[in-house]
């Protein structure tokens, strides 16, 4: 679109391949259908296969942000074929069960002396 301002753009590596987020603002005069200026982010998840998948949230700019905690939810508990794609949670998870495991040690060691 050549009216579009880029707001955001971000490509992050992960263990099943990469993720791209753009974030846009764009003026839209599509008569009958849209008219002011739209909020957009979309994500792409591209895999080592050469697959890709994209989810995009677009909403007048006044809505954005009453909507955005959806589009926010649907990316958060994205599975696409099997693959958990926000990482996010599986190193949170990794993060507490090792902390768990030092505290274990750690009250062992302390117990045992």
């Amino acid at each position: 679109m050549p009216n579009a301002r880029i707001v955001n753009y971000d490509v992050k590596s992960t263990s099943w391949g990469w993720e791209s987020t753009g974030e846009a603002v764009v003026s839209l005069n599509v008569p009958f259908v849209a008219k002011g200026q739209f909020h957009e982010e979309d994500k792409t998840f591209y895999f080592k296969n050469r697959e890709s998948y994209l989810v995009g949230y677009l909403a007048p700019e006044e809505y954005y942000d009453r909507y955005y905690p959806v589009y926010e939810n649907a990316i958060d508990t994205l599975v696409i074929k099997g693959i958990v794609v926000p990482e996010f949670q599986e190193i949170a998870l990794m993060v507490l069960a090792s902390s768990i495991v030092l505290v274990i040690i750690f009250a062992k060691k302390i117990k045992g002396r």
